[in-house]
C-alpha cells in the first residue's frame, strides 16, 4: 500500500476522535506500521537542531536518542556559556536561543553540511516565532523534510507573540510533527494540524534496575530534576517536616542540580532556610551540583520512593521523571497532565500542597511494606512498559519514521 494513501485513510478516519491514549495509540501504532521496515542507515543527512551539551531537559533527550540511532547524525546546536561537555565532531553551534536571532548561521550551516531532513526540537524559548515560520517555509521549499518535536503545546499567558497560532500555516507543511500526548494531539488538531501530526513517546535509560535491600527503619524519599519553583520541592521539604512532626521516621535525598538562572539560586537558597529553620539537617541531604548520570541514578537506587511533586507544568511529558523509572524504584508524582503519560506505572499523590503530598507518601510506603496488589500491580506493567521504551527501541522507530518520509526512499 502507498505510504501517503495509508496515511490519508488513517487521517479521514480519526477527523472527529478526540484524542486519548487508547486511540492515540491505536493511531500511533497503525501509522507505524506503514513505515516500519528497516532503511539503511546511510540513506539519508539528517541535522538535528538542538539544545546541545547544557543544563537542559531537551539537551538531554536529543542525545540519548541520538547515541541510539544508527548513521551519523549532524547536531545544529544553540550557543551556550555553560557547556557540561566538550563538543565532538559533527557539532555545529549556529544559533542562539530567544527573540534576537533570524537564524541565518544556522541556514548557512545546513546548506555547509547538505542537510537533506530537519529534525528540529521545538520549545517556546527557543525560536522567535516569525523567524521560525519563515525558516520553515524555506527550508521545505529548498526541498527538505522537516520533523519537529514539540515539547509543549499551551501558549504561555503573558506572551502573545509565542502562540502557536502563529506558526500554524508553516507546521501545516511539515513533514511530520511529533508530540508527547493525546492532549498535545488535541491541541494542535484545533489549529487544524492533524494530517502530519504523530504521538512519539518520551525514551527510558537502557539500564538494568538494582533491586534495593532496606538497611534501616527510616523510609527512604528521593528528588530528581533541575531546583525550580514549580518543581514542588519546597512543598516537598514542608512534607517532611510534617511527616516528622508525626512520627513517621523518614529521609529526604534531594538530587536536584541548580539550573543556570537567578530564580533557581534563590528556591536553592529557601530551600536551605528551610531545612536550617525546621532541623532537618540530619534528616534531608542536597545535591544542586550537576551529576553525570550514572552518579545521579546510583543515589536515586538508594530510595525507598521517588518523588515528582511538580505543582504546574506547561511541559508535554517529564524527562526527569523517566531517569526515576529507570532505577526500577517506585515513583510518584502529583496528578498533573505532564505525568499522564506514565499514570499507569507510577503512583499518583493525592495533590500537590505539602500535606496532600505528606499523606501520599505515608500512605504508599505503608502499601509497599505489605506489598499492597495495587502496588504490585504498578510494578508488573512498569516491567513491561520499560521494554517497550527504552531509548534503544524508540530511538530506530523514530529514525525508520525519518528516513521513510524521504520520498526518494519511500518511492522506492
Amino acid at each position: 500500500m502507498n505510504l501517503r494513501f495509508a496515511l490519508d485513510q488513517l487521517h479521514q478516519a480519526v477527523d472527529r476522535v478526540n484524542f486519548r491514549w487508547k486511540n492515540a495509540a491505536e493511531w500511533a501504532v497503525s501509522a507505524a506500521r506503514s513505515f516500519s521496515r528497516a532503511i539503511s542507515q546511510d540513506a539519508v543527512k539528517i541535522g538535528w537542531v538542538t539544545t546541545w551539551n547544557t543544563r537542559c531537559g531537551i539537551a538531554t533527550y536529543s542525545d540519548h536518542l541520538i547515541q541510539n540511532m544508527p548513521g551519523e547524525i549532524t547536531v545544529l546546536a544553540a550557543h551556550s556559556q555553560e557547556l557540561t561537555g566538550n563538543d565532538k565532531a559533527g557539532v555545529f553551534r549556529c544559533w542562539s536561543a530567544g527573540e534576537l536571532d533570524t537564524l541565518a548561521d544556522l541556514r548557512a550551516s545546513i546548506e555547509y553540511s547538505a542537510i537533506e531532513t530537519l529534525v528540529i526540537q521545538f520549545h517556546y524559548g527557543f525560536f522567535n516565532f516569525e523567524n521560525l515560520a519563515a525558516f520553515l517555509n524555506e527550508q521545505i521549499d529548498c526541498g527538505r523534510v522537516i520533523c519537529v518535536v514539540l515539547h509543549a503545546t499551551i501558549d504561555p499567558v503573558d506572551a502573545p507573540y509565542k502562540a502557536l497560532s502563529i506558526l500554524a500555516p508553516a507546521l501545516s507543511r511539515c513533514h511530520r510533527l511529533l508530540v508527547h500526548s493525546p492532549n498535545d494531539m488535541n491541541r494542535l488538531k484545533a489549529y487544524g494540524l492533524l494530517d502530519n501530526v504523530a504521538l512519539f513517546p518520551h525514551g527510558i535509560l537502557d539500564r538494568s534496575p538494582k533491586r534495593k535491600e532496606r538497611r534501616n527503619a527510616n523510609f527512604v524519599v528521593a528528588s530528581y530534576g533541575f531546583f525550580r519553583p514549580h518543581k514542588g520541592l519546597i512543598e516537598l521539604i514542608e512534607a517532611v517536616f510534617l511527616l516528622k512532626n508525626k512520627g513517621f521516621e523518614i529521609q529526604l535525598k534531594m538530587v536536584n542540580a541548580e539550573y543556570p538562572v537567578a530564580e533557581s539560586a534563590a528556591t536553592i537558597a529557601s530551600a536551605r532556610e528551610m531545612i536550617d529553620r525546621y532541623r532537618l539537617g540530619d534528616s534531608i541531604e542536597l545535591h544542586t551540583s550537576f551529576l553525570d548520570d550514572e552518579t545521579s541514578l546510583n543515589i536515586l537506587s538508594d530510595a525507598d520512593l521517588i518523588v515528582f511533586p511538580y505543582q504546574q507544568s506547561g511541559e508535554s511529558s517529564s524527562g526527569a521523571v523517566r531517569y526515576g523509572l529507570a532505577t526500577g524504584r517506585p515513583v510518584a508524582v502529583t496528578p498533573l497532565e505532564i505525568f499522564e503519560d506514565v499514570a499507569g506505572v507510577v503512583h499518583t499523590l493525592p495533590g500537590t500542597s505539602p500535606s496532600e503530598i505528606a499523606e501520599g507518601i505515608k500512605a504508599i510506603a505503608s502499601s509497599l511494606k505489605i506489598n499492597d496488589p495495587n502496588a504490585l500491580s504498578i510494578q508488573s506493567r512498569f516491567d513491561e512498559w520499560r521494554d517497550q521504551h527504552a531509548y534503544s527501541i524508540v530511538s530506530k522507530r523514530l529514525h525508520n519514521m525519518i528516513c521513510a518520509l524521504m520520498p526518494s526512499l519511500t518511492n522506492k
